[in-house]
């Protein structure tokens, strides 16, 4: 048997009930020419065990003693209209004005009182009012809440419909009024544009320029999207300046070539120049020439020098000089006149160096100092050598950077690997070794190859081996030659 939920539900609006939904529902009910049996009635025998006999009810009506508590309790018909007597029934005006509270308007409100009449049919227009305005042939819209719904709906769908600038687009969107108060002065403002019938022409990829009042035409700046050209279309680089005389002239104030102050480059007569300028004066140039010419100067024949300084601080960290007049300074900005190659400071701990390289490491460096007592360049006696030290390792590399490989407390055994980097012929080195108290095993690289004398295969207790050691490029040796212990 279908319940009342389940018939509500198959026979709600735009359903269709099935047959086995039609024939569920009538099954659902008794029809009158059914017999209801007593068992299907719900608390049947309950009630009637719970009535009286129609014996004791019918000894109970003739009874004179029935209720008679009851009756005892009921006023006596002298105190009728009386103070806490009751009221008579045949005056109803005098029962609604003493004994009951009537409010007689919507707005006074109780718990414990009585609205009248009056108010009620007052309240039944305002309820009727409403309801006419509610009144609506749709029923998707016939009940306060339905409206209120449609309305959230409604300004959902303006929200995402609506658009408030002119950038978004879009095929299902609409401008809002502001935007379109927005767009309408940009088309006045356009209007305007347009009435002054700019004109003039130009060429693809010219950037244009105002060549009069109204008119526009090309400027000197030529972009084919990649590149850019001033003076020129052919574009080998991002920016192409091509001028028969001054491409560029960057000045503190605008001026003509060769006036005001700053810098300017040029090429006149083929020759590419850089000219620095102050108050129209040239005070330096850089200049090159088809012959291979690359020059400095100073612009200004036989008159001032070119200095160079490690940092602009008055002139006070000047580190050489090249004068006007031929002489080259290092070390000072005074010009003796004694020399073409004038060098001051030399010390024996601030000397001449001429090597071959740069570094320290190789090659043969030749010191010169000055003697102030004899007046005289001296040599310098090399005092130094690239060391590497290690106090202890299972494995001693030598590089061809060092003169000396110094082990000063070997604490394991050892092996001398094969030296890297690049060695020359006839390269010596020497490896110094000392233990830590305790003698330890020495092996050495395949490489190494002893010349007359007998490797030594561990360590002396704290004694200190030498080995002596030349590179042997011809056969790709470390010929030791000489092997020494302290006694």
């Amino acid at each position: 048997m279908a319940t009342l939920a389940e018939i509500y539900d198959w026979f709600m609006t735009g359903k269709k009930p099935t047959q086995a939904q039609f024939w569920a529902s009538w099954g659902s009910f008794w029809n009158k020419g059914e017999t209801i049996p007593q068992s299907a009635v719900s608390n049947l025998t309950s009630t009637l065990a719970a009535k009286a006999e129609k014996a004791q009810f019918d000894a109970h009506k003739t009874a004179g003693d029935a209720h008679q508590a009851l009756f005892d309790l009921k006023q006596s018909l002298d105190e009728k209209g009386e103070a806490n007597g009751y009221a008579p029934l045949d005056e109803l005006t005098k029962i609604a004005a003493i004994y009951l509270n009537i409010v007689d308007d919507l707005v006074t409100g109780g718990s414990d009182a009585l609205a009248s009449a009056e108010t009620v049919k007052t309240l039944k227009a305002q309820i009727d009012a409403i309801n006419l305005i509610l009144t609506s042939d749709d029923v998707n819209l016939d009940t306060v809440q339905e409206i209120v719904d449609a309305i959230k709906e409604v300004e959902t769908s303006l929200e995402t419909i609506l658009v408030n600038d002119l950038t978004t687009g879009g095929t299902t969107k609409a401008l809002t009024a502001e935007m379109g108060k927005t767009l309408k002065g940009l088309i006045d403002a356009l209007t305007a544009i347009v009435t002054t019938k700019i004109g003039g022409s130009g060429t693809t990829d010219y950037i244009p320029k105002f060549t009069g009042t109204g008119n526009i035409g090309n400027s000197l700046i030529y972009d084919n999207g990649t590149n850019v050209g001033i003076g020129t279309t052919i574009l080998s680089s991002k920016l192409s300046v091509v001028d028969p005389y001054s491409p560029f002239n960057f000045k503190s104030t605008p001026s003509v070539i060769g006036s005001g102050t700053g810098m300017e480059f040029l090429v006149n007569a083929g020759v590419p120049r850089f000219n620095f300028l102050v108050d129209g004066a040239y005070v330096g140039q850089f200049r090159s020439d088809a012959s291979g010419l690359f020059a400095i100067k100073n612009n200004v024949d036989n008159i001032g020098d070119i200095s160079f300084l490690t940092t602009m601080l008055n002139g006070a960290h000047t580190r050489a000089v090249i004068k006007n007049n031929g002489n080259f300074l290092i070390g000072t900005t005074v010009d003796s006149g004694q020399g073409k190659l004038q060098v001051i400071g030399i010390t024996s701990t601030n000397s001449l160096k001429i090597q071959d390289t740069p570094s320290t490491a190789t090659g043969t460096p030749l010191f010169l100092t000055w003697n102030s007592n004899t007046k005289d360049v001296e040599k310098v006696p090399m005092n130094w050598v690239n060391l590497q030290s290690i106090a202890t390792a299972t494995t001693v590399t030598p590089t061809a950077s060092d003169d000396m490989v110094k082990i000063t407390a070997l604490a394991q055994n050892c092996t001398i690997a094969n030296p890297t980097g690049t060695w020359t012929e006839g390269q010596p080195f020497v490896i110094r070794i000392k233990d830590n108290g305790t003698s330890r095993t020495l092996s050495y690289g395949s490489n190494y190859r002893a010349i007359g004398v007998t490797l030594p295969t561990a360590t002396t207790i704290d004694k200190t081996i030498y080995l002596a050691i030349i590179y042997n490029d011809t056969d790709t040796k470390w010929d030791i030659i000489g092997v020494k212990t302290e006694a």
